[in-house]
């Protein structure tokens, strides 16, 4: 019997889900946990559909190319990781098209 994994992740750092709306220090970055993430996934030949949140997708260009090239899917999360119904319909457009446009830019590049 064959078997199959479907995966899916959200591509954000630890205060996009505790403190997204909060000042606090964004020096410090949590994501080393994908890089151990996409080796498993690469050992076992599992693909999966990835989640970025705009503003951090700068920071991760190379891994999102790879991973795009590797045949994850890749798509967007916002550009902050505020929660929609905290926004006007005309934000939430505004977060979701920046961060889109951000991630096929550097997909294309």
């Amino acid at each position: 019997m064959k078997k199959y994994a479907v995966i899916t992740m959200d591509i954000e750092d630890w205060y996009h889900t505790y403190f997204p709306e909060k000042n606090v220090d964004r020096t410090y970055s949590m994501l080393d946990g994908l890089d151990v993430a996409l080796a498993y996934m690469d050992e076992k030949n599992i693909k999966g559909s990835f989640f970025v949140v705009g503003e951090i997708a700068d920071s991760i260009a190379d891994r999102l190319r790879k991973m795009d090239r590797g045949g994850h899917d890749i798509g967007c999360h916002n550009w902050e990781h505020f929660r929609p119904l905290a926004m006007s319909p005309e934000t939430f457009h505004e977060q979701v098209l920046m961060a889109k446009g951000k991630i096929e830019d550097i997909l294309e590049h």
